[in-house]
């Protein structure tokens, strides 16, 4: 008798122990649909911003085309100030990912697909971060370059930073501070490192949407979360 109830004890502590790592396995996983679809919202915001590659080319049109004389000065900063001096970043929402990966939390996730899935989303947010880094280096040479072709007072009224239109608008047509054709290309070529880096990071942008859209609706089914 003594045996049959210290087995029956076991048994009945062993099945709670699995009832609570059945629960926080689906926390975890509600957790995790809930931060993916915050970050689609965002994403999708992001690659709206892809308009910006099309100006990045227009300004190169413009360098390229005249073989580094620019005859519409005014366009051209337009479109430096309007496409070539900024981007929009992603952050990801990884606190979930985090705690899976860096607590030993993986092992409460039974489903073998669903910790693969992690596993990529994880290598693919790292390379995405990487892409980030790249791009912000080849922006960071291209402004430091630009200063010695554009004047930045073009780019203020009355002590303040401008809107892009406003150059358009301006009376004043702003000038350059050079005409020489090598440096005007040499910076096109710089511009145009820049875009080959953000078409690649909106690639990777489109690869990472299509993968999460999957994700999210096979944790939906899986887990049967609405």
């Amino acid at each position: 008798m003594l045996f049959l109830a210290v087995t029956a004890g076991f048994f009945v502590e062993n099945q709670r122990e699995h009832f609570i790592e059945h629960k926080r396995e689906k926390q975890f996983i509600v957790s995790m649909i809930k931060e993916l679809e915050g970050d689609t919202i965002r994403l999708h915001g992001i690659m709206r911003d892809s308009v910006r590659i099309k100006g990045i080319n227009d300004l190169l049109d413009l360098i390229y085309t005249d073989n580094g004389k620019i005859t519409d000065v005014r366009e051209a900063y337009y479109l430096l100030h309007r496409y070539a001096m900024g981007v929009n970043f992603i952050d990801f929402s990884s606190n979930t990912l985090s705690q899976l990966k860096n607590a030993g939390n993986m092992r409460l996730i039974r489903d073998r697909n669903a910790v693969d899935s992690f596993n990529r989303m994880d290598n693919l947010i790292k390379l995405i971060e990487r892409q980030q880094n790249n791009f912000l280096e080849a922006l960071f040479n291209t402004h430091e370059y630009a200063t010695t072709i554009f004047n930045g007072k073009y780019f203020r009224e009355n002590g303040r930073p401008i809107i892009s239109e406003t150059i358009r608008e301006k009376e004043e047509p702003p000038v350059l501070m050079t005409n020489d054709p090598a440096i005007l290309i040499t910076f096109a070529n710089k511009v145009n490192i820049q875009a080959g880096r953000l078409i690649l990071y909106h690639i990777s942008l489109r690869r990472y949407d299509g993968f999460v859209t999957r994700l999210i609706s096979y944790l939906k089914k899986e887990y049967h979360i609405e």
